[in-house]
């Protein structure tokens, strides 16, 4: 389950009304939510941990999910401000380019009339072009962002519902000798961006603090296929947050979020899209936020826990994931801070405990999917089976398996494939009688821990659980222990990762 109760008011109530009304998983929603502010924030601020080490609140965000489990809605929901926000950018633009139109026909005009004129006349002042403020951007390739950053140096959200364009995009750009992907990393980090074009007005674009984040879904075949072990071994793969959530059987709702909730999370958003720069020697500077006595103390003892994961984590690409979550758990404090109180100069213990869990969730979501990619064939058609009885409640007959999975096609299959899972102690039998008929009594497997007296799991029905809204993660600042999120949970539907 997502540790929704992580996040402050009013983005832990937007997250929690949203996703019940679509009816996805909370971390479908939190996920692009956690990027969109981060990059509302963008270069303005940063946090110091040391001298020497700041950490930007650059987040790059993937939704693992299926077609049809409602990912799409719960994107768009979560990136509604900023799209409004940028409607209006764009409207900004479209007038003040009218007025540069007619102002540079004068230009041109008093110019035209001072050459041709006897009387010698000051020349006139040329008008500047307006600039398109820019909050997203669709275009993932680094020779078009170059521009937009240099115009825009709070930076920008790349915001795709499909994020499989972008990351095939690595190796495109490297075959064909480009450098998108090492420019990349360090858009991550709020780094140096030096492009050198053929074409344009401006031949070299220098960027002093490029930082773009990430949001979008991908399907779970396509990210297994996508996500190859250059991206691995890159870095990619370990800047890359996801989440691959349990689906539920969605049921018809006219629920939505409320008006005030929905107000309350733009109003963030807004009140973070206007913080602002200070001006440094050679350039906008972010405002740094350092760290309270009670925060220093609390951040030093979940570095040095989770410096032992990393060396005790059993493959390399693990240790590198591991690793990137140092610096989320760092920037969810930072993020968590500024939604609490867009003016604060310091970020306290109960950000970086709340920061540091989040980091901890994302550890064993990541962990946890990177082992499905690792799967052989065997493990994987078991895996997808046992995901399959516990979404049908956790009881089956062979007669289950051959109605509604090509994959046993025959009784004798599906009877073998159960008493397989019996063998490796994953259930056991029942045998459910005949109902005073003729003929073998029918046998019904019962998953280990499942759910025989139960029905599949379910979106809420309109109005289930309407009034159950998040605890306020400050009333709760006492009782959030660092690592003490437990792994999310692990039923998903059958053939979701048939590509691995």
């Amino acid at each position: 389950m997502f540790p929704i109760k992580l996040f402050p008011d009013p983005v832990a109530r937007f997250v929690h009304e949203t996703s019940a009304a679509i009816g996805c998983d909370e971390s479908m929603v939190a996920l692009p939510v956690l990027s969109a502010l981060g990059s509302a924030i963008g270069t303005t601020r940063a946090i110091t941990l040391k001298p020497g080490w700041l950490e930007p609140p650059v987040i790059w965000a993937c939704v693992i999910a299926r077609s049809g489990t409602m990912k799409s809605p719960a994107h768009d929901a979560a990136l509604q401000p900023l799209r409004d926000m940028q409607d209006r950018r764009f409207c900004e633009y479209e007038a003040a380019r009218a007025d540069y139109n007619s102002a540079i026909e004068s230009y041109e005009n008093e110019a035209s009339a001072r050459r041709r004129g006897p009387v010698a006349r000051p020349a006139p002042k040329k008008p500047e072009a307006p600039v398109c403020i820019r909050h997203l951007v669709s275009d993932a390739t680094v020779e078009a962002l170059a521009p937009i950053l240099a115009n825009n140096p709070r930076g920008v959200l790349l915001a795709r519902d499909e994020l499989a364009g972008w990351i095939k995009g690595f190796n495109q750009y490297k075959s064909r000798g480009g450098a998108d992907a090492q420019h990349w990393l360090e858009l991550w980090r709020a780094g140096t961006l030096t492009v050198d074009r053929k074409t344009g007005d401006a031949r070299t674009i220098h960027v002093r603090r490029a930082a773009v984040s990430v949001c979008g879904t991908i399907q779970p075949g396509v990210f297994a296929a996508s996500m190859t072990g250059e991206h691995f071994e890159s870095g990619l793969a370990a800047r890359l947050l996801i989440a691959h959530p349990p689906e539920a059987i969605k049921r018809w709702s006219t629920r939505s979020a409320s008006s005030a909730v929905r107000a309350g999370y733009a109003n963030t958003a807004a009140a973070l899209l206007a913080l602002e720069h200070v001006a440094g020697e050679h350039g906008p500077d972010p405002v740094k936020l350092t760290l309270t006595p009670d925060a220093l103390l609390g951040w030093g003892e979940w570095y040095d826990a989770h410096a032992r994961r990393i060396a005790e984590a059993g493959a390399d690409r693990e240790a590198a994931a591991l690793a990137k979550l140092e610096a989320y758990a760092a920037r969810f404090a930072l993020v968590f801070t500024l939604i609490e109180n867009a003016n604060a100069r310091e970020v306290g213990a109960d950000a970086i405990r709340r920061g540091c869990a989040l980091a901890d969730w994302f550890a064993g979501e990541a962990m946890r999917v990177y082992g499905l990619l690792g799967e052989d064939e065997e493990s994987r058609e078991l895996r997808q089976l046992t995901e399959w009885i516990t979404r049908k409640g956790g009881a089956v007959t062979p007669r289950d398996l051959t109605r509604n999975l090509r994959a046993y096609p025959t009784a004798n299959e599906a009877e073998a494939a159960l008493e397989g899972m019996v063998k490796a102690g994953l259930g056991t039998w029942e045998h459910a009688g005949h109902g005073g008929g003729v003929g073998r009594p029918t046998r019904r497997f019962i998953l280990t821990g499942g759910r025989a007296d139960e029905t599949p799991p379910e979106t809420p029905a309109d109005g289930a659980g309407a009034d159950e809204i998040p605890e306020n993660p400050k009333e709760n600042r006492n009782c959030v222990g660092v690592g003490s999120v437990g792994a999310p949970e692990s039923a998903r539907s059958v053939g979701a990762w048939g590509e691995v």
